[in-house]
């Protein structure tokens, strides 16, 4: 009888691991945005190729521009009207963090 058990046992755990029983939450690389202002953002991702990269980001929301690599010149932000509200001089890299703080400032750094 206990033979029995431990070979069903087994047989239940082979059968759950390629069966998806297992979670795992891989982190989406690329460069993540926090948007604290309290109107709507369009971030600008500079100096990538011929054209430039834009992710419209809502107030209180955040956001991931999927990447594996560092990418542009410069990050800038914008209201939807197209006032400025600051600029990051350095590369969207994956791994790191553009949070549009509700005082208008940006912060960006490496998680």
């Amino acid at each position: 009888m206990r033979k029995l058990l431990i070979t069903a046992a087994g047989c239940l755990v082979l059968l759950g691991a390629p069966s998806g029983c297992f979670s795992y939450d891989a982190a989406i690389p690329g460069i993540q945005y926090q948007n604290n202002l309290d109107e709507t953002v369009v971030i600008t991702i500079k100096g990538y190729g011929d054209s430039d990269i834009r992710d419209t980001l809502s107030s209180g929301h955040s956001g991931v521009n999927p990447q594996t690599e560092c990418y542009g010149t410069a990050i800038v932000v914008e209201t939807e009207n197209g006032d400025p509200v600051g600029r990051v001089d350095q590369a969207a890299c994956p791994g790191w963090m553009l949070t549009i703080n509700e005082d208008g400032t940006l912060t960006y750094a490496e998680l």
